[in-house]
């Protein structure tokens, strides 16, 4: 179907088409208004040199002047593993029953890690966001533990600034209405032409029947219209009960008008007689 044909079956159908839009506006405002919302939190940290590598020359104890090449794979490593199937299953085990995102900053210059969280109400949300910034920093201690880091050489993670309080995740419930509205749009324009094709076809039908009325009149009887369904030379059931009585019918004519004309016959024979 191209769009004129389109146009014109909106058009046609123009009542169909607005009383869905009408439903589908109300169900875009009923998710806008009524749909479920979602908190986020987001948090940013940075990783710091241990004490050993402040005390070189040049960084002279400052652990912001330390910043090189390492931390910020340091940081790729620490994100990679706290989005790891069995950190997410550590911090459901603590409460943590949003979704959780850890990954590089946006627009970072260094070894800078952002953590976010998703909850259903601001203060799970909150609540949340301090278990995993809490969580972070003892796994990345861990991690370094692991590998029997002296003291002197661990690596700090720090937040740069603390997480402020939860906000609305617009986005997430935009793309609710939106998905709401295109799916209400979809099935306006399927809706509106399924009651067009019907209502044609109907028409049709009507057409086709009062033709066949007006070429075929002998249609409004069933017995002669069922000859047609027959071929050539076929038998029909319904015809050859009404041969048969027409064959008698025509005989036992002939046989009164036989009667009749040898009465008549009588009847003149009769006068002649009185006559002579």
């Amino acid at each position: 179907m191209d769009f004129g044909a389109l146009f014109h079956v909106l058009r046609r159908q123009w009542i169909v088409l607005a009383l869905a839009l009408l439903l589908t506006a109300g169900g875009a405002y009923v998710m806008a208004k009524d749909g479920p919302n979602e908190y986020q939190s987001q948090v940013q940290m940075t990783m710091l040199n241990g004490s050993k590598i402040n005390a070189q020359a040049g960084i002279d104890g400052n652990p912001y002047l330390g910043y090189n090449q390492t931390l910020s794979i340091d940081v790729d490593l620490l994100t990679r593993n706290l989005t790891s199937p069995d950190a997410l299953a550590d911090l459901k085990a603590l409460g943590v029953t949003g979704s959780v995102t850890a990954e590089f900053a946006p627009n970072a210059t260094g070894p800078f890690m952002e953590l976010a969280i998703t909850g259903k109400t601001p203060a799970q949300t909150a609540r949340e966001m301090n278990t995993l910034v809490t969580f972070s920093e003892q796994r990345w201690l861990q991690l370094q533990q692991q590998v029997s880091a002296p003291a002197d050489s661990i690596v700090g993670l720090q937040v740069i600034a603390p997480p402020g309080a939860p906000t609305l995740a617009k986005k997430q419930k935009f793309e609710l209405v939106g998905g709401v509205t295109i799916v209400g749009l979809i099935l306006s324009l399927l809706l509106t032409a399924a009651v067009d094709a019907m209502r044609r076809r109907r028409s049709t039908a009507a057409a086709r029947r009062h033709r066949i009325l007006r070429e075929d009149p002998t249609d409004e009887f069933p017995a002669f219209s069922e000859r047609w369904q027959t071929g050539p030379g076929e038998p029909n059931e319904v015809l050859e009960p009404l041969s048969e009585a027409a064959t008698v019918t025509t005989a036992a004519a002939k046989g009164d008008d036989a009667a009749a004309g040898a009465d008549q016959n009588a009847g003149r024979v009769a006068s002649a007689a009185q006559t002579k």
